[in-house]
C-alpha cells in the first residue's frame, strides 16, 4: 500500500510548478529512506518467521552436552519420557537410588540419559547429580545400609548386575559401587576381599557356602539380618542369619 501511495503521489508530483522542485526532490528522498525501512522491517520479520518455522517444533533445540556426568535418582519412582516434557510418551522407570548416564540437558530442567540401550528423558528436579564422596562423608557403614535399602523388591535374576535387576554378588557389587568400592561379580571372589571377622558387624559381607567355596553373599545390617538377592521368588530382601545358619560360612569386612 505504501508503494501505490508513492505510485500516485509521484505522477501527481509532475505537474507541479518548476518552483516547487526543491520541495518535491525533499519528498522523494523521504519517500525512499521510508520505502527502505518498510522493507527491512519485512525482510526481518521473514527471516523471523523462517528460523521459528524451522525451529518451533524443536522442543530441546538448545541442549547441552553434558558429557559423562551420572545422575542419581531421588526418593521417588521416576518415569522415562521419550522426549523432554510431561507430554511426551512413557517408556519406563527409574527407581531411588539409581545411578543413570546423562547425555544432555534442555533449557527447562531435563536430562537426557542412556535407558536399556535407548534414549530416554527424566525431570531434573527428581535427580540429582551423583558424588560418591557426599555418601562417604556420612559414613560408609551408613551408607551402605542406606543404598542397600533402596533396592528391597527388586527382582532376582542370575547374572544381573543392576540396577533394575539383580543376583547375589551383583546386588552386593552394585552397592558397594556407588561408594567408591569395586568388588568382584561372584560370592567367591568377594569373599577374597577385605578382612575375615569372627562376627559381622552392620556393612559387613555374610558369606554362605561349603567346603571353603561361597555361593551366596549378603549385607549384613544387624539384629541377626541381612539384606540379599535371595530368590527368584524373593528379589532384594532382608534375611535372618538362622535361616541361612546350615550354609553360613564367614563374615568379610570390606571397610
Amino acid at each position: 500500500m505504501i508503494s501505490i501511495a508513492y505510485f500516485f503521489s509521484r505522477n501527481k508530483r509532475q505537474d507541479l510548478p518548476v518552483r516547487n522542485v526543491e520541495h518535491f526532490t525533499t519528498e522523494i528522498q523521504d519517500g525512499a529512506g521510508l520505502r527502505r525501512t518498510v522493507l527491512s522491517c519485512l525482510m526481518c520479520l521473514v527471516l523471523a518467521f523462517i528460523f521459528f518455522s524451522a525451529t518451533g517444533n524443536l522442543a530441546y533445540a538448545d541442549n547441552v552436552t553434558v558429557g559423562n556426568v551420572q545422575l542419581q535418582v531421588l526418593g521417588n519412582t521416576v518415569n522415562v519420557r521419550s522426549g523432554p516434557g510431561m507430554s511426551s510418551q512413557k517408556i519406563g522407570q527409574v527407581y531411588p537410588g539409581d545411578i543413570v548416564q546423562a547425555k544432555a540437558k534442555s533449557d527447562d530442567n531435563w536430562y537426557q540419559i542412556d535407558f536399556h540401550g535407548e534414549t530416554g528423558w527424566v525431570a531434573g528436579w527428581l535427580v540429582q547429580v551423583y558424588q560418591p564422596s557426599a555418601v562417604a562423608s556420612r559414613g560408609l557403614v551408613t551408607g551402605i545400609i542406606g543404598v542397600a535399602e533402596r533396592f528391597l523388591g527388586r527382582p532376582y535374576h542370575y547374572g544381573a548386575s543392576g540396577p533394575y535387576s539383580f543376583d547375589c554378588s551383583g546386588y552386593t557389587r552394585y552397592v558397594f559401587s556407588l561408594l567408591g568400592i569395586n568388588l568382584p561379580h561372584t560370592a567367591n571372589g568377594q569373599a577374597q576381599v577385605g578382612e575375615r571377622v569372627t562376627s559381622p558387624s552392620p556393612g559387613d559381607l555374610v558369606f554362605f557356602g561349603s567346603n571353603g567355596y561361597m555361593t551366596h553373599v549378603g549385607i549384613y545390617i544387624g539384629n541377626n539380618s541381612f539384606i540379599n538377592a535371595e530368590n527368584y521368588g524373593s528379589g532384594v530382601t532382608v534375611s535372618s542369619l538362622s535361616n541361612f545358619s546350615p550354609r553360613y560360612a564367614e563374615a568379610r569386612r570390606i571397610i
